[in-house]
């Protein structure tokens, strides 16, 4: 690869690709008020294909409310921390309910487990 030409995708240019692009959309998603995260890269030397994940800041109240609510019937404490924030339970997916969010990577969304959850938000007593 040289000035800044690529002839062919690999890991190493994908990965300054993706910073390039996260940084390049931290102008849209600031203008909108919305998060945007450049994830997972599945490429060929001639083609790449981009996981994009966009998601709203914040959640209404009601939606707050009720996360709560839930928070606490799988015995969790709070929905937030400085480095965690719960976005979402889904009790139809018994074995990783819990879908979190990581303060370093807004947007980026990761599914954790019961245990996992209470480890993270603490359990309420």
């Amino acid at each position: 690869m040289s000035n800044n030409k690529i002839t062919d995708f690999n890991k190493q240019n994908l990965k300054m690709l993706r910073e390039e692009l996260n940084a390049a959309l931290k102008a849209v998603a600031d203008k909108y008020e919305i998060n945007i995260h450049v994830g997972n890269m599945t490429f060929r030397p001639d083609e790449t294909s981009v996981k994009m994940v966009m998601s709203t800041k914040c959640q209404s109240e009601a939606q707050r409310q009720e996360l709560k609510k839930y928070a606490k019937v799988f015995g969790l404490e709070s929905i937030e921390n400085t480095k965690y924030k719960l976005v979402k339970i889904d009790s139809r997916k018994p074995k990783y309910p819990f879908i979190i969010e990581r303060s370093d990577t807004p947007g980026k969304l990761f599914k954790i487990s019961e245990d996992h959850a209470q480890a993270i938000f603490g359990i309420s007593k």
